[in-house]
């Protein structure tokens, strides 16, 4: 696993300096199968254009906010534990003149302050995923959360989400996304427990 996600990095590095030098072929062949499924998880949430989402664990090419800016014009806060890829990611924002919609913030999504935000949304590279959710389940109250659980060969790059992990949520919604994409997108909201 861990040298799945080095070769993704060292890829998603790649196609950002490809981009930041003039050339986007690569980034936009990245990024276009995203459109689907991320068109497909906005209506499942019910994501509007003035939703306030944060991306928790958003990478060297934060595809999901590129997209999710540009063709949804959603606000988005991305949030990711290594500073390089949060410099990285800033560059390509900036480049790309996406910066007034897009926000990268470096932080550990097990303390930072997630409040303030509609949806919340938990990649697949983002882990110690119960210490993630256990966090998330203190801080929110009516926050939508979608996660990213992999699915087929993507189980060699990120582990999968086990049922305990998320058991302070109720699951409203799942997609799976077939071949195209190797994630189903599960749709969760804060348990409520009657007193």
């Amino acid at each position: 696993q861990k040298l799945c996600q080095e070769y993704e990095k060292e890829l998603e590095k790649q196609y950002v300096n490809q981009s930041l030098g003039g050339n986007q072929s690569n980034l936009n062949s990245y990024i276009q199968p995203y459109q689907k499924f991320l068109r497909k998880e906005t209506l499942m949430a019910k994501v509007t254009d003035t939703s306030k989402i944060i991306i928790l664990g958003s990478g060297y090419l934060p595809g999901t906010a590129l997209i999710l800016s540009k063709i949804f014009k959603a606000k988005c806060t991305c949030l990711d534990n290594d500073i390089d890829a949060v410099n990285t990611s800033r560059r390509l924002i900036k480049n790309l003149s996406l910066d007034k919609g897009i926000a990268v913030k470096f932080g550990d999504a097990t303390t930072y302050s997630l409040a303030d935000y509609d949806v919340i949304i938990v990649t697949g590279a983002c882990f110690p995923k119960k210490d993630i959710f256990d966090h998330i389940a203190k801080e929110v109250k009516e926050t939508k959360i979608i996660y990213r659980n992999p699915r087929g060969l993507y189980k060699m790059w990120y582990f999968p989400t086990a049922p305990e992990e998320i058991n302070k949520f109720k699951i409203v919604g799942s997609i799976d996304h077939g071949k195209n994409y190797p994630f189903e997108s599960v749709l969760l909201t804060k348990k409520y427990i009657k007193i």
